[in-house]
Formats: structure tokens, sequence, C-alpha cells
């Protein structure tokens, strides 16, 4: 909840609030006596203490039921057009896990820099020095070549 203090420095201030109260006096509520009307408690016994508010005849509408709004819409007929079905894709093949071409230590290198660049850097180091015993792709002997590979496409490698 906030406060809000509103200060206003006027030497004529008092004399606003006396015209202002001055000119609210003047004013006058047509049938200001009806609006603060107490009902009063019957005098004798058996007799309600209220009169019976008048029963309205006519049936009263339920403010909050859905309207039902007919709508007119005219609709030009369309031309009648031969439907076509969709082409159905193509499967796409499965990448190749082996290659027919042979894996080049370029091929190594190229693969490990995109997992170093996508965050896989200690993946990569990691499969190196514990699977391999090496410290750097250029130390795999060529026979290590395929095998590392395919480590590297179970990493995420594109080869």
């Amino acid at each position: 909840m906030a406060e809000m203090k509103i200060t206003i420095s006027t030497p004529d201030l008092s004399e606003a609030i006396k015209a202002l109260a001055a000119a609210l006096s003047a004013v006058t509520v047509p049938n200001a006596s009806l609006m603060f009307t107490v009902p009063t408690v019957a005098d004798e016994p058996g007799q309600d203490q209220f009169p019976p508010a008048p029963v309205n005849q006519e049936p009263v509408e339920d403010p909050t039921a859905p309207v039902e709004t007919p709508v007119t819409q005219e609709v030009a007929a369309a031309p009648a057009q031969e439907v076509m079905p969709a082409p159905t894709p193509e499967p796409v093949p499965e990448p190749q896990v082996a290659s027919t071409k042979p894996v080049t230590l370029q091929d190594l290198c190229e693969a490990g820099a995109g997992l170093i660049e996508e965050g896989k850097m200690d993946d990569v180091i990691n499969l190196l020095n514990k699977t391999y015993g090496v410290q750097a792709v250029n130390q795999l002997q060529a026979d290590q070549y395929d095998k590392f590979a395919a480590d590297l496409r179970a990493l995420g490698a594109k080869l």
C-alpha cells in the first residue's frame, strides 16, 4: 500500500476553503429526504416488519446468460477445385557410419575442432587421453583413425 502526501503552500488557502464551503452549502439535492428513509418496526405483533416487495410479473433475463445473436452471412459459391493429395516426403537416407573413403588425420582434426567449438573440449581430451593414451590427434596411429572417428561421431561430430 502506497502512501501519498501532498503539501500545498498558498497564502489564500483559508479563503479558498471558505469559498468552497459557501458554494457547497448553496447546493440543494432534490428529494434528499427520500434518499435516507428508514423503515419502521411494526407496532402490532404478527405484522411483517417490512411491507412485501412488489412482484414483477415480467420475466427477467439473466445478465450472465450468453446472448445468442443470429449471424447471417452471404457466402459466394466457390468454383469446384480439384484437390491434389499432399506429396509424401521421400525417406531421408540415414547417414553412413562407415565411410567408403578412408579417414584421414585432417578429417579427425576438423571433426575434433567442430566438437571443441560446440563446447565439448573436455570430452575430446578425455577420449584422447583415457581411451587412446595420447595427448593430441596427431599422435594416433593410422590403424586407430577409424575407431577414433566412430568415437567422435558418438560425441556428435559430423564426419
